[in-house]
């Protein structure tokens, strides 16, 4: 009767998780880098395979379960089939393999969490290794629970068995290993402080180093080749990072970025379980104490390696490998808790990683790549020449045209190339990855002042041209050193003084400096951003008796090409030089005029320049608090305003 309840739990599990799993599975997500890197992987011989530059995208046992599908083609629902097989079970699997050990309630509520996971649901629709790599380490932590004795020779094989596949799954999972050696450790430890009436058998400490020092060997060439720097920007994490993993990632998943009250919610929800806590230190209570130290070691690991080493980890994977420890973890906890709390933890975990995965399905986390390539097809004729940027991102372009149009690198193309034909179009397919070079954000000024150019498609920084008529000497000048672009305000016929973006006065702490993002507009007009309310600037002049107008050139409008979020607000902006000053209100991009009547000469103007109002943006991996965006600052010789105090038309 009890087996029978049991496999009818694992097929409510089972529908639930084919239900969310299924749901949008073929017009879902665009392709992201690691499945286009992961099926071109699968289509090339071993040999190839493994001198490809983005090695751990695809690490060998995902090659091998995605190898015999390319017999059948190599189309994106194909290759996130094993992913979603994978994930279809895994729900159930973990509650039957912890029923005994954890209880029957205890292992349903987290299988279903596990089922209803916005962030497993996610990777069970992906080409990439973590479904797989997830449903790995269940079974490691099976075993583990299983270690009872010193003499448990086959549970040593299966566990290093697993293991080694388990390395061989993710580049991440070193960390997981890493995790299962500590948890060996502070079992062995835990066991001896014991009351010997109730101590077992542990596990000696030579069986321990000796079965991880076999597994750390027949990993090592795997380690030993793996890349483990990403071709792109990776920002250092900080410990807001971790504390977003427990209280929004494992919870509400990829799509929700959570507001300010639902930390507070979060709060409460874990500290309602704090009185189940006192269980899982219960002599029984092997499988909660090992998901406790599971789930944190697994998170805190690559953040403490990402401050010590030069390797940083994305926040949005690494929690992926922690959900077998939570969900455990979770389940022992509201098991434990009394009839109302359990309810009403269930309620609420249930709702809120239910409309995580709602969002998941009306939010885009993929970049799309593949509407760059689709706006060069519909333009280009066959064989015309193709550029990529950023290098690595030629193996996107290569998944998306083929071998249709000549695919050219754009370090080879702009380094290399001679002037093409004056009427031959080159078309530019721009990926975006995080980064913290200026290229990005001055393609578009720098193909609109170097060539004939048309933007056929731009989403955030993923942008597609058309350039005919192209300057191939200024355009490998701009490519070697991008920051040398310089659209600037141009002087007119009564400027005496222009002071723009890359002048000194600019350089002081009140202004964002180093940052591209924050340094140009989309066009490609340098700027630079005020952040803080005031600054006194020392314009160095050379002025005699006489009218002037000190002209600003500024504006409240910033558009983070990182994210396309666009942020516009109102803000009174005060300029003065002594006892003259003028204030006006600026919305958007706007000029700011004070007449200024100098008696005798004048070699150094003090500028204050003052906002009523911040607004905090968080673009490129930073977040800032801007005041005013500057374009330039002007001293025109007369009176005569050019009647633009407001702000500009759109």
């Amino acid at each position: 009767m009890h087996r029978f309840r049991d496999e009818f739990l694992a097929l409510i599990l089972g529908v639930l998780a084919f239900v969310l799993r299924v749901y949008n599975f073929r017009h879902g997500e665009p392709p992201s880098i690691g499945e286009i890197v992961a099926t071109l992987d699968a289509l090339s011989s071993p040999a190839v395979y493994l001198q490809t530059l983005q090695l751990d995208l695809c690490p060998p046992l995902y090659y091998i379960v995605l190898k015999p599908l390319t017999a059948f083609g190599s189309s994106l629902w194909l290759m996130r089939l094993p992913s979603l097989l994978i994930g279809l079970v895994t729900p159930s699997i973990l509650f039957l393999l912890f029923r005994r050990r954890a209880g029957r309630l205890a292992s349903f509520l987290a299988g279903l969490l596990l089922a209803l996971s916005p962030l497993h649901v996610f990777y069970s629709q992906q080409a990439e290794p973590l479904a797989l790599t997830i449903f790995l380490i269940c079974f490691i932590l099976y075993i583990f629970i299983h270690f009872d004795s010193p003499s448990s020779l086959r549970l040593w094989v299966a566990y290093d068995i697993a293991m080694i596949a388990l390395l061989h799954s993710h580049r991440e999972a070193a960390f997981v290993a890493v995790t299962f050696l500590l948890m060996h450790l502070l079992r062995a430890w835990w066991l001896k402080r014991v009351p010997q009436a109730f101590r077992q058998n542990p596990v000696s400490l030579t069986e321990i180093w000796a079965n991880h020092l076999l597994i750390a060997i027949l990993a090592f060439p795997w380690l030993a080749i793996m890349p483990t720097k990403a071709e792109w920007y990776e920002p250092r994490p900080s410990l807001l990072d971790f504390l977003r993993v427990w209280a929004g990632t494992l919870l509400l998943g990829k799509a929700v970025s959570p507001p300010d009250w639902w930390w507070a919610m979060a709060v409460v929800f874990y500290l309602s379980l704090a009185p189940a806590f006192g269980h899982l230190f219960h002599r029984k209570g092997g499988v909660g104490k090992s998901a406790l130290v599971g789930a944190l070691c697994v998170t805190a690991l690559p953040l403490v390696w990402s401050f010590m080493g030069r390797t940083r980890f994305q926040i949005a994977s690494t929690p992926a490998l922690t959900l077998p420890f939570f969900c455990l973890l979770l389940g022992e906890l509201i098991a434990h808790s009394k009839k109302v709390i359990r309810v009403l933890a269930i309620a609420f975990a249930a709702v809120v990683m239910f409309f995580g995965s709602i969002q998941q399905c009306l939010v885009k986390e993929n970049p799309s790549y593949d509407a760059v390539a689709r706006a060069i097809e519909k333009n280009a004729a066959p064989g015309s020449v193709v550029v990529t940027w950023p290098d690595f991102a030629d193996r996107v372009s290569l998944y998306f045209l083929g071998e249709n149009y000549k695919l050219v690198a754009a370090s080879e193309f702009f380094e290399k190339w001679v002037q093409p034909a004056p009427d031959q179009p080159i078309y530019l397919a721009v990926y975006h990855f995080p980064t913290r070079e200026a290229h990005p954000y001055t393609f578009v000024g720098a193909l609109t002042q170097f060539a004939n150019t048309r933007l056929l498609y731009r989403e955030k920084l993923n942008m597609a041209f058309e350039s005919r008529h192209l300057d191939m000497l200024s355009l490998r000048l701009w490519f070697e050193d991008p920051e040398t672009l310089n659209i600037v305000d141009q002087p007119t016929s009564t400027t005496l003084f222009l002071f723009t973006p890359t002048d000194r006065i600019f350089r002081s702490s009140e202004f964002i400096r180093d940052n591209p993002a924050f340094g140009y507009d989309f066009s490609g007009q340098r700027c630079v951003w005020l952040a803080k309310e005031q600054v006194l600037l020392p314009l160095q002049v050379t002025l005699g008796p006489g009218h002037y107008i000190v002209r600003l050139h500024g504006s409240t409008s910033f558009e983070c090409a990182d994210t396309g979020c666009v942020f516009s607000w109102k803000s009174k902006v005060l300029m003065r030089i002594g006892d003259e000053q003028v204030q006006r209100e600026i919305t958007g991009e706007g000029y700011l005029e004070l007449p200024l009547e100098v008696e005798s000469e004048m070699r150094t103007i003090s500028l204050l320049i003052a906002v009523d109002r911040t607004q905090e943006v968080n673009c490129n991996g930073e977040s800032h608090r801007l005041a005013l965006k500057i374009y330039s600052i002007a001293i025109e010789a007369g009176n005569q305003s050019i009647g633009k105090h407001a702000s500009l038309p759109d």
